[in-house]
């Protein structure tokens, strides 16, 4: 009976992960598809020649741009579904790999029975490990949140108040500015998709080894699952604290982007001040 379970969960785990390879691929091929289709529209419809010939006609401009915003669009929308997707497939594949090597475990490894005192003091100091960073992360994903819905909300605010200024006297700076906002809006998201991840994990390692906790002669799988959390944590954390980096680098040069960019124009008023006097 122990063989046929045996045999049963490696066929389960090998159809997880043809399951999830597919859906990958699948994925992949949309993904292809929509970046293709998003081609073919701009290139068909607005060939060089008639963009050149057209210059300066507001109607060509008016639907070149309406164009472009809906491709723009549409594309955000594929890349956000392809991520989650990835994400999606990301956790299946790591569940379905998890599987296999439960499975492949010694069947005759010695197990100890704990007494009742041991698993709950166990639980008790497991679940407190992953409390403590589960609460890292979600402070890091807070403040993160923070910054971006007060100060950077802000300064985006007072930016938009003086963009004409800002476009008449120094078109391509502005333009620079707002792909850099563009550069740390992205470096955020990352930091907050890498925090979900490790959240997640966080999560599944709960879960489990309270379940096994609570039966009889599976002290492998509580070593196995503790050991995993406070590892995971601290690979994740690092990974995390890369990425914040990265932002924090965005970051400032977002700043000093905005300081030169109003230094210029303010010494450019003031140069044509001095010469209307």
């Amino acid at each position: 009976m122990k063989r046929i379970d045996y045999f049963d969960g490696l066929l389960g785990s090998a159809k997880d992960l043809v399951s999830a390879a597919d859906a990958a691929v699948n994925l992949t091929k949309n993904f292809r598809q929509g970046l293709q289709h998003a081609h073919k529209v701009l290139v068909t419809d607005f060939t060089e020649d008639e963009i050149d010939e057209n210059m300066g006609d507001i109607d060509f401009a008016n639907d070149f741009t309406e164009e472009l915003l809906k491709v723009e669009s549409e594309l955000k929308t594929l890349s956000l579904d392809t991520e989650h997707g990835c994400y999606d497939i990301k956790h299946k594949l790591e569940a379905a790999l998890t599987g296999i090597e439960s499975i492949m475990v010694d069947e005759e490894e010695e197990l100890v029975e704990l007494s009742e005192h041991s698993r709950d003091e166990l639980a008790h100091r497991f679940n407190k490990i992953s409390d403590e960073c589960s609460n890292y992360f979600n402070q890091v994903g807070s403040d993160i949140d923070h910054t971006q819905n007060t100060y950077i909300a802000a300064v985006i605010n007072q930016i938009q108040s003086v963009k004409k200024i800002l476009l008449l006297r120094n078109k391509q700076a502005y333009s620079d500015l707002k792909i850099q906002l563009f550069n740390v809006l992205d470096a955020a998201r990352d930091v907050g998709l890498k925090i979900e991840s490790s959240q997640h994990r966080v999560a599944s390692n709960v879960t489990k080894i309270n379940k096994f906790i609570s039966k009889k002669g599976l002290w492998y799988y509580q070593e196995k699952y503790t050991k995993n959390t406070t590892k995971n944590c601290r690979t994740d954390r690092a990974i995390v604290e890369e990425f914040q980096g990265k932002l924090e680098a965005e970051f400032e040069k977002f700043v000093s982007m905005t300081q030169q960019l109003g230094s210029d124009v303010n010494d450019d008023i003031k140069r044509d001040i001095a010469q209307l006097g």
